[in-house]
């Protein structure tokens, strides 16, 4: 996996990023458990998250806390 500088911050992420706006809707926490997991062996370190994505619940899904 490659990584870039996010912005002027010093920390570096991932090239490619997660979108996790299926989080909390259309998958239920087992399937995004098992996304999050695959994204993560491969290297991803950006995800896409947004309070509005699955009702606000993708934070919490995203991260696998309540």
């Amino acid at each position: 996996m490659r990584y870039l500088p996010l912005g002027s911050s010093g920390l570096l992420v991932s090239a490619v990023g997660l979108g996790c706006n299926n989080f909390g809707g259309r998958l239920d926490a087992q399937a995004t458990r098992a996304v999050v997991d695959a994204a993560l062996e491969v290297g991803v370190t950006l995800l896409d998250t947004a309070d509005i994505y699955g009702g606000g619940a993708v934070p919490s899904a995203a991260s696998g806390r309540p």
